[in-house]
């Protein structure tokens, strides 16, 4: 139980982490140039890499995700087991 909340935190921080740095990045650059990133510009910026990068940005939402689904299915889960134990103890 007590790695379970140790793994949550930690992924929380890195999502906020990373959240951050690509909200400082495009504020940096919009300070500079005056408009927002070019997803083409950057891309072809890239190179061979750009595959790489487009594949690690899903695999982030999709993580997110992930975590969001099954934090909303145990909280569902405690929900109704509290719940049923109310009913339960009534008897």
């Amino acid at each position: 139980m007590k790695t379970d909340g140790y793994s949550a935190k930690l992924t929380w921080r890195l999502i906020v982490v990373w959240f951050c740095a690509n909200l400082l990045s495009q504020t940096l650059y919009i300070g500079k140039y005056g408009v927002p990133y070019e997803a083409d510009l950057i891309l072809t910026g890239l190179g061979p890499f750009a595959g790489l990068i487009v594949a690690l940005e899903i695999l982030v939402w999709g993580f997110i995700s992930l975590y969001l689904i099954n934090k909303w299915k145990r909280s569902k889960n405690t929900l109704s087991h509290v719940g049923l134990s109310k009913q339960l103890n009534n008897l």
